[in-house]
């Protein structure tokens, strides 16, 4: 009982499953991004206002075309890809470290994060 028909049925039941396949690819790329990934910042300068790095920050941030965040809870919230954080060394403190070490570990995605600081403000040359 063998019919002709059936690897007929087969190969055309394979051009279909493939070319689902292909439709589905291209209906995913060319999807428009979310607006949640539309507010993304690549970069994000963190920085206190009454820091005496501000300038510095805010000098950073314009070379850059990056926003300036005064507070962590505001530099997180554009989903930042990378987090540069300008500070004095007397705004350093064991609290301030925690504070972002737990902020960093309850979000979903990790930021790539660096410090920006020294001993003084002033260039000896």
């Amino acid at each position: 009982m063998y019919d002709k028909h059936y690897p007929s049925f087969i190969y055309l039941a394979l051009i279909g499953l493939f070319s689902l396949g292909v439709f589905s690819l291209r209906e995913q790329v060319e999807t428009p991004p979310s607006p949640a990934s539309q507010t993304q910042c690549e970069l994000v300068v963190l920085t206190d206002r009454d820091d005496p790095y501000y300038p510095l920050a805010e000098e950073i941030a314009k070379a850059e075309e990056a926003p300036v965040a005064t507070s962590l809870k505001q530099a997180l919230s554009c989903q930042p890809i990378f987090l540069l954080w300008v500070v004095s060394p007397d705004s350093l403190s064991d609290e301030a470290m925690i504070e972002f070490g737990l902020a960093m570990k309850d979000r979903s995605s990790a930021v790539s994060s660096g410090i920006i600081t020294a001993s003084t403000i002033v260039l000896n040359l």
